[in-house]
């Protein structure tokens, strides 16, 4: 999340150039949530704060190419280049655009000028589709170039990290970058979605839903050290898991919570559950070992003599074997 620095008097604040960009992305983010086909007004302020975000970070890598850079005549305390300025300048320092992606950044740097000093003539459904392409643009520029924090996500409030979930559904790429984990696109807005139902109703009776590592096994063996994250749905430690997660554990009969034979009352939970596409890319995870159902674990976290793994395994032996879908 960005980082407000604010002096002694209290009456100043400062924001690096990076952080500024993050503070303009998330109210991007939120500002097209707020939008709808009834309420369209706040696409104008997103598409402002999209390229407000693109412009300062691009800014940002040109300062760190070479500080002179960032100044339209190479002199600090003149002008600072402009977005498409810097587009031409980043070309030159080696950093390449495709071209659909230069095509985007031209579309979105004509609507800000029309909205910033002449009239707003938008189509919605234009808007959707470039922002969400925009943003993806974004997660890669910000992994490519900045490989020593590569996830963008990072530097979203968890309101922005929400929206951000369910925009990557509309991504060009099968993978997304998302709370430090590579996953499948469609998975982030899922596994977000599923906090949001707590628990399940069965004869008028509630049974809380059990988040990983609140498991009753793990009680009775205090020693275990648990996976960062559940390494089926990919959810933290504390969090409820994703929908179909093998791992989730039923709080009426304490079998597999999504194949168990408990009839549960009818919910919006189990409407979360796999698509055609989830389900190939959860076979291509299997094929190739890269880790659970939807997280792919490139930089899990290890600890010495943790034999957490085969003690989870062994204790979800019996929950394993699927057998058709979940509910």
């Amino acid at each position: 999340m960005t980082r407000i620095e604010q002096s002694e008097d209290n009456g100043r604040f400062h924001l690096s150039m990076r952080e500024n960009a993050y503070d303009s992305l998330n109210e991007a983010l939120l500002k097209s949530e707020e939008a709808s086909d009834t309420n369209p007004i706040p696409w104008k302020y997103a598409v402002l704060h999209i390229a407000q975000t693109l412009e300062l970070m691009f800014k940002q890598r040109l300062y760190d190419e070479y500080p002179l850079l960032l100044w339209t005549k190479l002199q600090p305390g003149t002008h600072t280049v402009t977005l498409e300025e810097s587009i031409v300048r980043l070309k030159y320092a080696g950093i390449a655009f495709d071209s659909d992606d230069e095509n985007r950044l031209k579309q979105t740097i004509k609507w800000r000028n029309a909205i910033t000093h002449y009239n707003v003539d938008l189509q919605i459904e234009e808007i959707q589709t470039c922002f969400a392409l925009l943003f993806e643009f974004l997660t890669r520029f910000q992994t490519e170039q900045y490989p020593e924090e590569p996830d963008l996500t990072d530097h979203l409030s968890p309101e922005a990290k929400t929206v951000a979930a369910h925009v990557m559904t509309f991504f060009r790429e099968d993978t997304v970058l998302f709370d430090g984990i590579r996953m499948h696109r469609t998975w982030p807005a899922k596994l977000t979605d599923a906090q949001n139902y707590p628990s399940v109703n069965l004869n008028e009776e509630t049974f809380n839903r059990i988040a990983y590592r609140r498991e009753p096994h793990w009680q009775e063996h205090l020693d275990w050290v648990p996976r960062e994250r559940c390494h089926d749905c990919s959810c933290r430690i504390g969090q409820l898991h994703g929908p179909g997660c093998c791992v989730e554990e039923c709080p009426r009969c304490g079998g597999q919570f999504w194949f168990c034979d408990c009839n549960f009352d009818e919910s919006e939970l189990w409407g979360l559950t796999w698509t055609d596409d989830d389900l190939e890319q959860d076979n291509e995870a299997e094929k190739d070992h890269s880790g659970g159902r939807y997280g792919i674990y490139e930089n899990e976290p290890t600890t010495e003599n943790d034999d957490s793994g085969a003690k989870l395994a062994e204790d979800d032996k019996t929950l394993t074997n699927l057998a058709g879908q979940p509910r």
